[in-house]
């Protein structure tokens, strides 16, 4: 938290991760605060550079490319769909456009590339409201099977965002892959 998310950290307790993982794992990675064009600003980044001390979306994906089971990103921030839109960041060193493209990573972001996030009178994130309602009121669980999965959690923030947003701008988010997708997000006992 804070302070302490800072690159090396955030690296250090991925790579972790993955060195553990088994198949039957999912990891669900939430990142909210500065975003930029394929790129994460942790705590100690400067925001559109020295590159070194942000994280890429290229760096992000080598740092999960032996984790074996699922992986399900979820960003909140103003250019979260730039991880998968397909465009390069001309100034990053290290971007890979679509770098998580592929059958086991799921990236959900909080609007497409420009878009506000924040509820201007409130100043509240207006997605992030909506996932942890989801998740802790268990709404997003559309079929009642005890299962969050990464559609569901997506479709019932969408939703919400949409209603929300008549007065607060055009947010529209956005997942990939945008076809059927069962990662976990969070399961239940009851």
């Amino acid at each position: 938290l804070d302070d302490e998310a800072t690159r090396a950290n955030i690296e250090y307790m991925i790579r972790g991760f993955v060195k553990e993982s088994n198949p039957d794992d999912y990891i669900v990675i939430y990142f909210t605060g500065k975003i930029g064009e394929d790129y994460l600003s942790p705590y100690d980044g400067i925001y559109d550079g020295p590159w070194e001390r942000e994280i890429t979306d290229g760096a992000l994906r080598s740092w999960f490319s032996e984790f074996k089971g699922d992986v399900t990103l979820i960003l909140e921030g103003t250019d979260s769909g730039s991880f998968f839109d397909g465009s390069i960041n001309p100034y990053a060193l290290d971007t890979s456009p679509l770098a998580f493209k592929g059958s086991d990573y799921t990236v959900i972001a909080s609007s497409k590339e420009g878009a506000a996030h924040v509820n201007q009178d409130t100043r509240q994130a207006i997605f992030t409201r909506h996932l942890i309602d989801g998740i802790r009121r268990k709404n997003a669980d559309f079929n009642g099977d005890k299962v969050i999965t990464a559609r569901e959690i997506f479709e019932y923030a969408k939703r919400k965002v949409r209603n929300d947003n008549w007065n607060f701008g055009g947010q529209v988010p956005v997942m990939w892959p945008d076809w059927e997708n069962s990662n976990v997000i969070y399961r239940y006992r009851y």
